[in-house]
C-alpha cells in the first residue's frame, strides 16, 4: 500500500501517449511470469493489486469471470 501511488503514477507515465491495443501494451510493458490453463470449474485467487489478464483461447472463447473481494480478520 505504501508504494501503490508511486506505482500507479509510473504506470500512467509509461502508458501516456501509447497507441495500440491492449495486447500490444501487454507485450511491450509486461513480462508474463506464469500462466494457468483455463479449465471447467477452476477458481483462481490472486491479490487485488496483482497485474493480471485473462488468456482467452480462440478454440473456446467462452469464459465467466467474477470479481470477489475478501477480507482477513
Amino acid at each position: 500500500p505504501s508504494r501503490s501511488y508511486g506505482f500507479e503514477r509510473a504506470k500512467r507515465l509509461e502508458l501516456d501517449g501509447f497507441e495500440g491495443s491492449g495486447e500490444a501494451a501487454r507485450a511491450q510493458f509486461f513480462e508474463p511470469i506464469a500462466a494457468i490453463e483455463p479449465r471447467f470449474n477452476r477458481l483462481i485467487f490472486y491479490r487485488a493489486g496483482q497485474i493480471h489478464y485473462g488468456q482467452v483461447q480462440a478454440s473456446n472463447p467462452r469464459r465467466l469471470t467474477a470479481n470477489l473481494f475478501f477480507g482477513i480478520r
